[in-house]
C-alpha cells in the first residue's frame, strides 16, 4: 500500500470533540477516588433502601413516588461503581508504573507512564460498553424528570420543553452508542507496534499498525500523528463550580492512502514520521496539564467507518 508524504500542520488548533483525559486517567488520586466511591455508594444505598421502604421515614417528607427514590438510588450506585472501577484501574496502572521504574531506573518514559515497550493493543468494546452505560445512567436520571413533566400534573410548558430537549439529546446519544456497538461487532481489536522505545523528538518515528480483522477493505485510510496539550480549568460561579477538560493540537502530520486499499488477513502497515526537535515530549504524569502524542487512524469503509487512537511514547531527549 502506497501512502502519501506527511502533510505537516504546525498551527495550534483546539480539539473541541475531545472531552476525556488521555491514558485512562481520572484526574484525582486513588484515595480521593475511594472516598468518592464510598460516599456515592452510601448515598445511593440509603436512597434505594428508603425507596424500597426498608428504612422507615416520615411519609410526609417523601414528596414523590417511592419508585423515584429507587431510581435515584440506582443512579448513585451505578455512578459509585463506575468511579470505583476507574479508580481501581488507575491504581493498578500506577502500581505497574512504579514496578517498571524499579526495573528500569533512570527511564524517562517509565517514570511518566506505564508503557508496554512492544506497543499497544486496543479493542472498541470498552468504548461501546461505556457509551451504553452512560446512556443507561442518563436514562435513569431522566425518568423522574419525565414523570414530573408528563405525569405528575404539577409541571408547566417550560418544564416539559426542557425535559423534552434532554430526551432528544438522549435519543441522539443512543444512536451514537448503537454506532459504537456496530463498530465493535464489525471490526474487533487492533494494535500499534512501536519501533524504537521511547521515540525521541528530532528523530524519525517508526511504527507498525495492525488493522482489525474486520477491516477487509477501505475507501481511504488516514494516519494522523498528533502532539496534544491537555489541561483543566475551573468554570462557573462559586455556587456552580465545575472542572472542564481542554485539548489543543500543537502538531499534526497526516499520511493517507492514494488508492482504496484491500487489507489481507494479518497484514501490517509500516509508518514513519520525522519529528521536529522543537516540539515537547510526552508528560502524562501531571494531572492538571499534560502533553501526549497519539496516532489517530481513520478508515472510510462500507457500512460504519473505523476510527481509533493509540498513545505513542515520544519524549524530548529520550535515551
Amino acid at each position: 500500500m502506497k501512502l502519501s508524504e506527511s502533510q505537516i500542520d504546525l498551527q495550534r488548533v483546539r480539539l473541541p470533540q475531545r472531552s476525556e483525559r488521555a491514558a485512562q486517567s481520572t484526574g484525582f488520586s486513588a484515595s480521593v477516588g475511594l472516598f468518592l466511591t464510598l460516599v456515592t455508594l452510601a448515598v445511593g444505598g440509603f436512597a434505594l433502601l428508603v425507596g424500597l421502604r426498608l428504612v422507615p421515614v416520615e411519609p410526609t417528607t417523601v414528596r414523590a413516588p417511592y419508585w423515584t427514590l429507587q431510581l435515584f438510588g440506582a443512579i448513585f450506585i451505578l455512578a459509585g461503581l463506575i468511579t470505583g472501577y476507574k479508580t481501581l484501574r488507575q491504581w493498578r496502572q500506577e502500581q505497574r508504573r512504579l514496578r517498571l521504574v524499579a526495573e528500569h531506573p533512570g527511564s524517562v518514559a517509565f517514570a511518566d507512564h506505564a508503557w508496554d515497550p512492544r506497543g499497544v493493543r486496543t479493542s472498541p468494546w470498552p468504548a461501546a460498553l461505556k457509551a451504553v452505560g452512560a446512556n443507561l445512567f442518563f436514562l435513569l436520571f431522566l425518568l423522574p424528570f419525565n414523570w414530573w413533566a408528563w405525569f405528575s400534573g404539577e409541571s408547566h410548558l417550560f418544564v416539559r420543553g426542557v425535559v423534552g430537549l434532554f430526551d432528544l439529546l438522549l435519543l441522539l446519544a443512543l444512536f451514537e452508542a448503537a454506532r459504537r456497538v456496530l463498530v465493535a461487532l464489525k471490526y474487533g481489536a487492533s494494535g500499534l507496534d512501536y519501533g524504537r522505545f521511547p521515540a525521541q523528538t528530532g528523530a524519525r518515528l517508526e511504527l507498525v499498525w495492525r488493522p482489525p480483522a474486520g477491516l477487509e477493505r477501505a475507501e481511504r485510510l488516514d494516519f494522523v500523528l498528533r502532539c496534544v496539550k491537555e489541561w483543566t480549568e475551573k468554570r462557573g460561579n462559586s455556587g456552580d463550580r465545575r472542572i472542564e477538560i481542554f485539548h489543543e493540537q500543537l502538531f499534526a502530520a497526516t499520511r493517507s492512502s492514494s488508492t482504496a486499499p484491500e487489507l489481507l488477513p494479518n497484514q501490517t502497515i509500516p509508518l514513519a514520521y520525522d519529528l521536529p526537535a522543537e516540539l515537547p515530549g510526552s508528560c502524562l504524569a501531571k494531572p492538571q496539564q499534560r502533553i501526549f502524542w497519539e496516532l489517530e487512524v481513520q478508515a472510510a469503509a462500507p457500512g460504519v467507518d473505523f476510527q481509533e487512537n493509540y498513545l505513542v511514547p515520544v519524549y524530548a531527549g529520550a535515551v
